[in-house]
């Protein structure tokens, strides 16, 4: 755990679902240590979580914690490390479960006799997109005391491998304008176009814009949403470009890049 905890380089890590075990005060690696039971109490943070250790002996305890996830409490590109206790636990499972809220910095630790499996998912691949298969990319050997490798966390968003990405926007000269061509197809110009162009062709996706309702629109207490930030709180688009400002509220549940 602490080789993990150490390439997350985060500075506060919570621990949920440790109360039986014991664990070490990880001074050397210089961190806020907070432990919680799923169960029994509501996670509480001043600020969103950025690393999480979570054990768990079967699916339902999963479902618990995933229940919690909730994108004002936890930063949803931070790191999960999940410890399985249960071999019957389905791995893939898990991570279908958290890529469907974007979660791709997840680490499953599996006790296989003397060593313990390590399992992530790419969910950009070449033969597939939004891939969650379970694939082995470490080993930690109990008798050594070693791993197979130390990249704990491998990019998976450098090469997105042609996937596409939606993309919405609205009429706004000069950054996204729409222009119908004599064919009905519509061509995109504007220098948030050209920005995505530059950016697809660094990450290799391909982009696909939708034109919107005419304004930016905004996510309310109760979590109803509308507008140009409803689509994208609501999945019905991966990305939004546009005059939007940064906002905390937004920040509250969006992403800015």
């Amino acid at each position: 755990i602490s080789d993990l905890v150490a390439a997350s380089q985060r500075s506060t890590v919570h621990f949920i679902n440790f109360k039986n075990h014991s664990l070490p005060d990880f001074k050397e690696l210089n961190i806020t240590r907070q432990v919680f039971d799923s169960r029994k109490i509501k996670i509480k943070s001043d600020k969103k979580i950025e690393a999480t250790v979570l054990a768990i002996s079967s699916h339902q305890e999963f479902d618990e914690f995933y229940k919690m996830i909730k994108p004002e409490t936890f930063h949803y590109d931070g790191h999960f490390i999940i410890l399985c206790e249960e071999r019957k636990i389905e791995i893939q499972v898990i991570f279908e479960k958290l890529w469907k809220l974007w979660i791709f910095n997840v680490n499953v630790l599996m006790m296989d006799n003397a060593t313990i499996q390590m399992y992530t998912f790419y969910p950009f691949t070449e033969e597939s997109c939004n891939n969650t298969k379970a694939t082995k990319i470490n080993e930690f050997n109990v008798k050594s005391s070693t791993w197979t490798n130390y990249n704990f966390f491998p990019n998976k968003l450098k090469n997105l491998h042609g996937c596409s990405i939606r993309i919405g926007s609205f009429q706004n000269s000069p950054g996204f304008t729409i222009i119908n061509g004599t064919n009905g197809v519509a061509n995109y110009i504007g220098i948030d176009v050209e920005i995505i162009a530059v950016i697809s062709s660094v990450l290799n996706f391909k982009p696909i814009f939708f034109e919107k309702e005419q304004y930016t629109g905004g996510i309310l207490k109760n979590k109803s949403s509308f507008g140009l930030l409803g689509n994208v709180y609501r999945n019905e688009v991966d990305l939004i470009i546009g005059t939007l400002s940064l906002q905390q509220p937004r920040a509250e549940h969006l992403s800015a890049t």
